[in-house]
């Protein structure tokens, strides 16, 4: 909750944020090296960026960032979307 507060007002420069570091080529590569069972960098990141953004009331930012976070792949270890 403090960090929900902390990025209030600012959501989504903070999601955007977020987001580059779940498209870093490090963070994007455990998509190809975890299995779906485990934890995985670039969907943890994802998942904070848009409870950040439905929890400020950017629904639509929260679902844009949705579909781009669906379309993440690993391509030879760098970050692509599909």
């Amino acid at each position: 909750e403090a960090a929900l507060r902390a990025v209030a007002p600012r959501p989504v420069a903070v999601a955007r944020l977020v987001e580059q570091v779940a498209t870093h080529v490090e963070c994007a590569a455990e998509l190809a090296t975890k299995s779906e069972a485990q934890t995985r960098c670039a969907q943890k990141w994802y998942k904070i960026a848009i409870h950040a953004l439905t929890a400020a009331g950017r629904t639509d930012a929260a679902e844009a960032m949705w579909h781009r976070a669906t379309r993440l792949r690993t391509n030879s270890s760098a970050a692509t979307a599909r």
